[in-house]
């Protein structure tokens, strides 16, 4: 089973890490740090300027570029926290 999933986008596209029960605090430096759990390919991480890498889905082709001071999943997580569901009032 995969660790705790993030969300990526909006649209709901989610990576799941590959690594078991992957932490916070676990670096993002694995080439190929997760799963996309929309279409089932796997991400690549690639650095794509001085300022910021990609996540790049090797079947769907969906990139998500996020700065290169995103150095673990905790923070890509908290980087994305804007896309998680909110509980409402």
């Amino acid at each position: 089973m995969h660790g705790k999933s993030i969300m990526l986008t909006s649209d709901g596209d989610r990576i799941a890490p590959q690594e078991g029960d992957c932490k916070d605090t676990d670096p993002l430096l694995s080439r190929s740090p997760g799963i996309h759990m929309i279409c089932g390919g796997t991400f690549a991480l690639m650095d794509t300027s001085e300022t910021h890498k990609v996540l790049y889905c090797n079947r769907c082709a969906l990139r998500v570029a996020f700065p290169t001071s995103v150095m673990t999943f905790g923070d890509l997580r908290q980087h994305l926290q804007i896309l998680q569901p909110r509980a409402l009032p």
